[in-house]
């Protein structure tokens, strides 16, 4: 099997050729050869193009996780959704002329673009968990779903704004977050109500774990709070 190094050559292969042409024009021996791979190593890798799209995408949900600002915590939910989200384009600027290749892409095939719209749904999934914003059910993919359009609105602002300070990406991500501030002023009441409860069954589940033994009370509670 490939390694793990093999294909995040891949994919930065295929974004750097995003960067210089078409999506559709970028074919399988231009990815293998661009990452000094065999076509067969390429297909043991990555199922298709979109596929290596998704293994970016996921790249950049774990870097954007990994770049979590605990001090935004006590922040309104929209708020802490505001710095992911600003988080993430950070972490997309290397990336801006292969993404104007997609966009394009997407504006020109319909059917490519429900196709990433299904990979945006998934990043936006994990983008609402890092601003501590977890849903189910029909709501979450409601919001799951209009969120990757509102973001993929703002995406277009971002790359075509020239201004380093990106007061124009800035203003319409938040004007697209207050689009949809009913939601998120109901999620912080959720979670203003369950902060108590949540505490009080993590207590309840460390004190239902100590063993009996007075020797070991201390060091097993801590761990069970802990978890």
């Amino acid at each position: 099997m490939p390694t793990e190094k093999t294909r995040k050559r891949i994919v930065d292969s295929f974004m750097k050729l995003l960067s210089e042409q078409g999506y559709r024009s970028i074919t399988y021996v231009q990815v293998a050869e661009a990452a000094d791979v065999g076509l067969d190593t390429l297909r043991a890798s990555y199922d298709s193009k979109l596929d290596i799209l998704a293994a970016f995408a996921r790249s950049i949900d774990q870097k954007v996780l990994s770049d979590y600002d605990s001090e935004m915590e006590g922040e309104p939910a929209r708020e802490r959704l505001f710095d992911v989200l600003m988080t993430r384009l950070d972490y997309l600027e290397p990336h801006k002329s292969a993404l104007r290749h997609l966009r394009s892409a997407v504006q020109e095939t319909p059917s490519f673009g429900l196709e990433m719209q299904r990979v945006s749904v998934r990043s936006m999934e994990w983008m609402l968990a890092a601003a501590g914003i977890e849903l189910s059910g029909l709501r979450k993919f409601g919001v799951t779903n209009a969120l990757s359009v509102g973001f993929w609105r703002v995406l277009k602002v971002w790359l075509e704004e020239e201004d380093a300070g990106q007061p124009k990406t800035m203003a319409a991500l938040d004007q697209m977050l207050r689009d949809g501030q009913d939601w998120l002023r109901r999620v912080d009441k959720v979670q203003k109500k369950l902060s108590p409860v949540a505490k009080r069954m993590a207590c309840m589940r460390a004190g239902r774990s100590r063993p009996s033994s007075s020797s070991d009370d201390g060091p097993a509670a801590a761990t069970d709070y802990q978890i």
